[in-house]
């Protein structure tokens, strides 16, 4: 390894174009060389999708006037760094009884934070059951997102080969909106939780036994991977919520008792 004499210049009026210049070294025959260059560029400076980079080189050996030349092309990407978390505020239990048999409200917290320096455009999905098992079922959803920097709309209602929960569920998409850098952003899913017919069960006799009801949503981070990546060399972000929430039916003729809350929860984080 040698270190050869070189100079870098930049053309006058000509912003996309650096002329480097390397001194003459003396190869002996049938040898060859390789030059590695490295580049520092601003982190603002919006670059094409592509850069060129064309090596010429030629010989003052009298048998050789051409000049040879080669052009390479190379794709531009942009380092970014990201995190999604589920917020540890989420509230996690619910309670109902025959004295308290209104819905009530569930909300799931995502975090998505911007760790790098470079702003970037992002995708945001989530995906969330609305039919739950035991006659549960989840109404008036929608995503509220943090200071407006997008809005989040149903777009389908996804079959379980389709949904990434492998259960009939609700898409929601968000409007592309710009990360920037060193910040997050919240989003808030929220749902009134129910037992549909509670009024049908109210004259029937239970002996009493326990049930689990799982709800899980998902939410996935897109961006444009061939102009952004992530240093894991990942292309897309994705977390899931699961909460496995146990109830106990306990009725007898006249009345009905129903109650729940969250046995555990699990958090699952997961790229490609």
């Amino acid at each position: 390894t040698k270190k050869l004499t070189h100079l870098c210049t930049d053309l006058e009026d000509v912003l996309d174009k650096t002329i480097c210049g390397i001194s003459l070294p003396v190869f002996r025959s049938k040898t060859s060389v390789t030059f590695n260059a490295t580049f520092r560029v601003s982190k603002d400076f919006e670059w094409n999708d592509t850069m060129l980079m064309k090596v010429s080189a030629n010989s003052e050996n009298s048998n050789s006037s051409q000049t040879h030349s080669v052009t390479k092309s190379i794709p531009v990407k942009y380092s970014v760094g990201m995190v999604v978390t589920v917020n540890d505020t989420t509230p996690n239990y619910l309670l109902f009884t025959s004295k308290k048999p209104a819905p009530q409200g569930m909300t799931v917290i995502y975090k998505i934070d911007n760790i790098g320096f470079k702003d970037f455009p992002i995708n945001v999905s989530l995906f969330f059951p609305i039919k739950l098992e035991h006659n549960f079922e989840m109404e008036n959803y929608k995503v509220i997102v943090e200071q407006n920097k997008t809005r989040c709309s149903v777009v389908s209602i996804k079959k379980s080969k389709d949904c990434p929960l492998k259960q009939d569920c609700v898409a929601m998409k968000c409007d592309t909106f710009t990360l920037r850098n060193y910040s997050g952003v919240q989003f808030m899913l929220e749902g009134d939780v129910h037992f549909r017919n509670l009024k049908n069960h109210a004259s029937k006799r239970y002996t009493g036994d326990s049930r689990e009801v799982n709800f899980m949503s998902f939410l996935k981070v897109d961006f444009d991977d061939g102009k952004y990546m992530l240093a894991s060399h990942k292309t897309e972000v994705c977390i899931s919520w699961t909460a496995v929430i146990q109830f106990q039916r306990c009725c007898f003729e006249g009345n009905f008792n129903l109650s729940f809350g969250v046995k555990k929860r699990t958090l699952q984080t997961t790229t490609k």
